[in-house]
């Protein structure tokens, strides 16, 4: 028995040994590959043997920015695999994995995914079995790929294979859309890009119907050039116009050097007369050097109507012609330089072919001046000069008559000369009880209009002016700030700066029988305002009387100064994202090293200028001229006009509400003659915008918009006009809003345009519809545009910009 009690004594101590020394770390917690994997759980046994770990029971595998939970695991530390199984969640910065099961290399980060879910905050990708053949690569057999939060999804693309990339492409075979799990559409081959990088490639098409073109496909190509430049090219059909192409190009090699161009071409079946309609918009901003400034914008259309039937393009809708520009500066200390050229394409001639061969453009105009110069003690010197051509295709001048000849007799009008200015000025400055600045000034003006002689054109002699002109100007600024006690506010200011000016013509001098004399007393008949002597009041002249007047008016400002803000904008609270720190690119050259260098200085420095608010603005001035009024009212003579128009504005700006108000009264707009008066105009202006509630998530997927839209403009004469439009964006709920607009004329009572748009956005943000109408003179439309979140960036395919631009943060 003795014996018998030993042996089982010995096995007891054996297997106890030996449960020891399987489950040597039954603590719960444990660390493999030097410490680089953290592993807790409620039970956890080691097989020294085998070097293999397993835990059971609420296992959470850590790392470096990773961790993994599941059931049970079992760990080759020898070897690096890894199987986890139940209720398996790995997360990692760049995506989530969901599944039963799930074998994995720590070594080589490469394995198989049984029954899961591959996803980020854009996309999911879901598969029986999925492999991941590398650390953002994953293929899987039967795969579905979705943006959509919802489940079961809205919209699913379900294919035999599914290659892939995180932040790349998903290259996917034999696909079908499926909608709310139906099959619709079946595609044999099909690859999207589920990136946030640049990369060439095909984005999804812009799809819609509507009265003017009808159903309209255009499919869209990026094309990725470098890390500045970029372009998309799309090519469609608008089923009632023809066939449709558009490019647009994009570059930008830092913040002062950017620029983008926008053509488009339709092959119009409906304009018979040239039905290769072609538009341009393009804009460039250059900066070569701190002080040299090149901006240059072209609005082309190949005919007149081009920008109201395709105003989607190039909207010209209510303008009377489409101004182009090229703007040259050049800034020195003390003297600056301007180069500039304007292009009208004019939108009401009678030839809608060739609308601009009677316009007059511009160009070049050229500006050169010296700023005050410091002569002696407060007197100050400067000098202005400026030259500018006026030009048109059909001939230089306008042949009222029909005879094909110049007659300055007639009423032919002089339409293309050449003007060169010279304005020297000197200035006093001095203080008067430490408020009011009185500032007395002398400018002596000469001017000189040179006339292009044509065959058909007699000689035109050159016509000279020449003026002097004195006035004094005095002003002061009242200001007072109050501390706020309000979360917002820091502190209120207001300041007005009354002012009060005098000026007088003592002497000019001016032909009184050149032709062109006569032709800008008669409406229409001057190149611009600077072609007359501004002596007195002028209906046609939108300058101020100088010859013997009186200027007077003020400014008020009120000026909010906002308390530091510890957080970003809001947006909806389930989306909130903190702002990353700004970061600059390397610079490639001196210039570009100096452009950033001074980005950096503004961004470092003690003065946060986004705290200042402008709240309100408000200026009124009009002036009195004395020469005017001295006039004695004799018979069949206009009776005196003294007053200039009274202009008043006012801009209010406030954090859910805008508006801006303009006043003019004009006292002597219409003479009637045979009564021997003048009948006065009031022109009015008004319009205003609340925002009730603004609210967007940062993917653009989701927003919340509720706010109104008033304006008014009302005119007494010549024709009394009253026209008033109403607007909305009124959202009833995250997914479903409305916006709608009215413009109506009071006098005619009739409406002028109507429009209106349903929006739906499907709560698994993952498409949006939105269903267009407008009612305008010229006829109806209605449009129905369908978006897509195919890479869970924003909507696709709605008339809107794909959502990867050329640029991170800017739009296209």
């Amino acid at each position: 028995m003795l014996q018998l009690y030993s042996v089982y004594l010995g096995l007891g101590i054996l297997g106890l040994f030996l449960s020891l020394a399987a489950s040597a770390q039954g603590q719960g917690a444990f660390s493999f590959v030097q410490g680089e994997f953290h592993v807790t759980a409620d039970k956890t046994y080691y097989h020294s043997k085998t070097k293999v770990h397993e835990a059971r029971g609420h296992v959470v595998m850590s790392a470096k920015e990773k961790r993994l939970s599941s059931e049970y695991a079992w760990i080759d530390t020898k070897s690096g695999k890894i199987k986890v199984r139940g209720n398996v969640v790995f997360v990692t910065p760049r995506w989530t994995i969901q599944a039963a099961e799930m074998e994995f290399n720590s070594n080589t980060g490469t394995g198989k995914i049984f029954y899961g879910t591959v996803s980020n905050d854009f996309y999911r990708l879901k598969g029986q079995l999925i492999r991941k053949i590398s650390d953002d690569r994953f293929l899987t057999t039967e795969g579905e790929y979705t943006t959509c939060r919802d489940c079961p999804e809205s919209w699913t693309l379900s294919a035999k294979s599914v290659d892939w990339t995180i932040d790349g492409y998903a290259f996917m075979e034999s696909v079908y859309v499926l909608v709310n799990d139906v099959p619709t559409v079946y595609m044999p081959y099909l690859i999207i890009p589920v990136k946030t990088r640049r990369q060439t490639g095909f984005l999804f098409p812009s799809l819609g119907s509507g009265s003017r073109h009808g159903f309209t496909y255009v499919q869209p190509l990026f094309l990725a050039i470098n890390d500045h430049m970029d372009a998309t090219l799309s090519y469609g059909r608008y089923s009632k116009r023809g066939n449709r192409g558009e490019l647009e190009y994009r570059y930008r090699a830092y913040a002062p050097v950017q620029g983008i161009i926008n053509a488009y071409y339709t092959r119009d079946k409906e304009f018979k007369e040239r039905p290769n309609r072609v538009g341009l918009i393009t804009e460039h901003n250059f900066s070569f050097w701190p002080d040299f400034d090149f901006r240059l914008k072209i609005l082309e259309t190949s005919d007149r109507d081009y920008s109201r039937e395709f105003f989607e393009d190039i909207d010209g809708r209510g303008l009377s012609a489409l101004e182009s520009n090229f703007i040259l500066t050049r800034t020195f200390n003390d003297f600056f330089i301007s180069a500039e050229a304007l292009r009208y394409r004019n939108l009401i001639g009678p030839d809608d072919l060739n609308v601009d061969k009677d316009t007059v453009q511009v160009g070049p105009s050229v500006y050169v001046g010296f700023r005050d110069q410091r002569i002696w003690d407060n007197l100050y010197g400067s000098l202005f000069a400026r030259y500018d051509r006026f030009y048109r295709t059909s001939g230089s001048f306008f042949d009222t008559n029909g005879k094909g000849l110049y007659n300055s007799f007639s009423e032919d009008f002089i339409r293309e000369a050449q003007r060169l200015q010279v304005s020297p000025e000197f200035s006093y400055t001095w203080r008067i009880g430490g408020a009011w600045d009185v500032q007395p000034g002398l400018q002596y003006n000469e001017q000189a209009h040179f006339f292009d002689v044509s065959p058909n054109m007699d000689n035109v002699e050159t016509l000279s002016s020449r003026y002097l002109l004195s006035r004094v100007r005095t002003s002061t600024t009242l200001e007072k700030v109050w501390q706020s006690k309000s979360d917002n506010t820091e502190a209120w200011k207001h300041l007005i700066t009354p002012f009060v000016q005098y000026a007088n013509i003592p002497y000019f001098t001016e032909s009184q029988v050149h032709p062109f004399t006569d032709q800008i007393k008669r409406a229409g008949g001057k190149f611009d305002q600077f072609d007359i002597i501004p002596i007195q009041n002028d209906s046609d002249n939108f300058r101020e009387p100088l010859g013997n007047a009186v200027s007077y008016g003020f400014t008020s400002r009120l000026i909010q100064k906002k308390r530091k803000r510890n957080r970003a904008d809001l947006v909806y609270p389930f989306d909130y994202v903190t702002p990353k720190k700004k970061s600059y690119p390397k610079p490639k050259n001196k210039i570009q090293e100096m452009w950033i260098e001074a980005d950096k200085r503004w961004d470092n420095s003690d003065i946060d200028y986004s705290r200042y608010h402008q709240l309100w603005l408000l200026s009124v001035n009009q002036a009195y001229d004395i020469r005017e009024g001295k006039k004695n009212n004799k018979p069949n003579t206009p009776p005196p006009a003294p007053f200039s128009p009274l202009l008043i504005r006012s801009e209010l700006t406030m954090d859910n509400f805008s508006n801006y108000l303009e006043y003019q009264f004009k006292p002597y707009a219409l003479l009637i003659e045979e009564e021997n008066r003048y009948k006065s105009q009031h022109d009015f202006r008004f319009s205003a915008a609340w925002t009730l509630k603004s609210l967007s998530n940062a993917a653009g997927t989701i927003f919340f918009k509720r706010g109104l839209r008033f304006n008014f403009a009302y005119s007494s004469s010549p024709n009394l006009t009253r026209n008033m439009g109403v607007g909305t964006t009124w959202s009833f709920n995250d997914f479903f809003s409305m916006e709608y607009d009215i413009n109506v004329d009071l006098v005619k009572k009739n409406k002028i345009s109507e429009t209106f748009a349903a929006i739906f956005n499907s709560p698994s943000e993952c498409w949006r519809l939105r269903l267009n109408y407008s009612r305008e003179e010229s006829g109806t439309d209605f449009g129905i545009d369908l978006g897509v979140n195919l890479m869970g960036t924003g909507y696709v395919g709605m008339n809107s910009s794909p959502g990867i631009g050329a640029f991170p943060g800017s739009s296209n």
